[in-house]
């Protein structure tokens, strides 16, 4: 799949529970590559209470990909306290990797 959003998309959204998110986004990329395109989204999408139990060492795994955008889905309620440590917690994301 990511070869072929390489080919025929203008990007490529992957999931946090990914093995391998490095591979998926090089085959992406160079398959995009190949047939000339110039510019090239990777997106990774991810549950805010999965992204939040996650180690920040686990999370490292997507720091070095060149992401353009990370998306949190959250579902109501919105407890204000989850919201206040994803900020911080996205915020050393942010700092560790773009």
């Amino acid at each position: 799949m990511a070869e072929l959003a390489g080919r025929w998309a203008d990007g490529l959204n992957i999931h946090s529970w990914e093995a391998d998110p490095a591979s998926l986004v090089d085959t992406a990329r160079a398959a995009a590559r190949a047939r000339g395109a110039h510019g090239f989204l990777v997106t990774v999408e991810a549950p805010l209470d999965g992204w939040l139990a996650m180690a920040p060492s686990e999370q490292g795994r997507f720091t070095g990909l060149g992401l353009d955008r990370l998306m949190l889905v959250v579902r109501p309620p919105y407890p204000a306290a989850v919201l206040e440590r994803a900020a911080i917690v996205l915020e050393r994301f942010r700092s560790a990797g773009r």
